[in-house]
Order: structure tokens, then sequence, then C-alpha cells
């Protein structure tokens, strides 16, 4: 019988996938997955109001000076 490969596995196994990301995950895949994803949906949050942040401050210095 053919199984799908999980998502998980999926990840894991892609040359593409950072290494960064791949260690995450296998350290999540050892813990309560509800605290895993809670914990995940933390840094998400945080990340993604990192990298705002660091877009606005972009943006913001590539701007032309008007008035001169």
């Amino acid at each position: 019988m053919d199984r799908k490969r999980s998502e998980i596995e999926k990840l894991l196994e892609d040359p593409a996938t950072s290494f960064w990301l791949k260690a995450a995950l296998r350290a999540a895949l050892t813990r309560d997955p509800i605290d895993a994803e809670r914990d995940a949906s933390t840094l998400y949050l945080v990340l993604r109001c990192r990298a705002e942040q660091a877009l606005k401050s972009d943006l913001a210095t590539a701007r032309p000076r008007r008035g001169r």
C-alpha cells in the first residue's frame, strides 16, 4: 500500500529546507505537539514583527530625499 509521505518527511528530506528549519522541526517532534505548536506560533509572530521592522527600515532608508 502506497502511503503519502507526510509534510514533515518531505521537509526533512528536501535539500532546499534550511538546516535551521530541519533542526527546529526535529526538536519540535520530540515535544508535546500542543506545546510545540504554541511555541511555533509565538516564534512566527516575533519573527514576522522583526521582518516587518526590517522592511520598514529598509524602505525608509531607500527613499530618495526631497527638496535637495
